[in-house]
């Protein structure tokens, strides 16, 4: 049985969070979580679902000629996430595997798959969704190459102990807190996770000089100058990761069926 190390699993939980204050070290830690869940490549994204729009924020060992032609098949993107089953219904901080979720004949037939991910020996992809609205999903897609094969429920286990980090602190209770306002609240969720103030905007469908109010009353409300001390303070306000100390250094949190080591 596979397992890895408390220190690594817990370096790996501080690297997102770290993620939310600057948003440019995602594609390191999508390295690392790609080490760890035996994946070649990532995106993190949101896809506007009407009318359809990928919005792609960072990604892991695409080059820049393929990533441009993503947003081309934002309809066949929408498409194929029509036919997830219950899609809805599943928790944001429940992982899923393309291959074994979607039907065989969504993804022999699609074609995002035979022409942009196919050529690039992919054959899966666990998709972790950290935004469900009415009109966007917000999600984080890490790679399986063929020499891997498909994921197994060793990596969906590990990456459902990091999904916590990937979704926002319970925003209603910080803004019951701090006093916010409905619109603050929304303002704040978006403030938390990854994406530019102009990108919270059109998310909230707003305007940006609006936006920049919300985001300033924000911060005079709870006290802070800075997005990276927002984001710090709420992240003080849930419970730590605790690091294993010297007497259990070598403990291991068991993840399930042993890895698949490539040749």
């Amino acid at each position: 049985m596979q397992a890895i190390a408390c220190e690594e699993l817990s370096d790996l939980i501080g690297a997102i969070y770290d993620c939310a204050i600057d948003p440019s070290l995602w594609p390191d830690t999508m390295a690392a979580m790609g080490r760890a869940t035996d994946c070649c490549a990532g995106l993190i994204s949101v896809a506007r679902l009407d009318p359809p729009e990928a919005r792609l924020l960072k990604s892991w060992n695409f080059d820049e000629a393929w990533l441009a032609r993503v947003p081309h098949y934002s309809e066949e993107l929408s498409a194929m996430l029509a036919h997830l089953p219950n899609a809805s219904l599943l928790p944001l901080d429940e992982p899923t595997s393309a291959r074994r979720f979607l039907p065989p004949e969504v993804m022999d037939c699609s074609r995002y798959v035979r022409e942009m991910i196919g050529p690039l020996g992919i054959v899966d992809v666990i998709n972790l969704h950290f935004m469900r609205e009415p009109d966007r999903l917000g999600q984080l897609g890490l790679s399986r190459h063929r020499d891997a094969g498909v994921a197994t429920d060793r990596e969906l286990a590990l990456m459902r102990l990091l999904a916590g980090t990937l979704l926002p602190a319970d925003v209603s209770a910080v803004a019951r807190m701090f006093g916010l306002t409905p619109a603050e609240a929304r303002m704040l969720e978006r403030l938390l996770s990854a994406g530019s103030l102009a990108d919270a905007a059109a998310a909230l469908g707003i305007a940006e000089p609006t936006a920049k109010t919300h985001r300033d009353r924000i911060f005079q409300k709870m006290g802070v100058s800075r997005r990276t001390d927002l984001v710090a303070l709420v992240a003080g306000l849930v419970p730590p990761v605790r690091r294993p100390t010297d007497a259990n250094k070598d403990s291991r949190v068991s993840l399930g069926a042993r890895r698949r080591t490539r040749s």
